[in-house]
């Protein structure tokens, strides 16, 4: 079997040079991550930040519209009351008309009996 050459080993300058690039290599690493980290905080504090914004958005316009909705209930009883009075006032004047009539025909009748007696 043919002999394998081995190749010299690295020098200590090899070494150290790899050992330099690697070092560089980590330092960037870490600065990306460390830059990706800080976005990440930042983007997650913004997002908290619209939420919260959007939550008191939101119950302001619930507050409002929950304003109005009392709002009209009280306008709605108060026109039932006000419907109830006239509905009471109108039976008072049909009964009343009704009295008058028959009091009239009454006096109609009355009227005509003495016209007959008269005669």
């Amino acid at each position: 079997s043919p002999a394998v050459p081995l190749s010299p080993a690295p020098s200590t300058d090899d070494l150290l040079e790899a050992l330099t690039r690697e070092q560089a290599l980590r330092v960037e690493a870490e600065g990306r991550l460390s830059e990706t980290s800080r976005e990440v905080e930042e983007l997650s504090v913004s997002l908290f930040e619209q939420a919260n914004e959007m939550v008191a958005t939101e119950r302001r316009a619930r507050a409002v519209l929950e304003k109005r909705v009392e709002t009209l209930e009280k306008r709605d009883a108060d026109k039932k009351r006000r419907l109830d009075r006239l509905e009471g006032a109108m039976d008072r004047i049909d009964r009343v008309r009704q009295l008058l009539g028959q009091t009239e025909q009454q006096q109609c009748r009355h009227h005509h009996e003495q016209e007959r007696r008269e005669q």
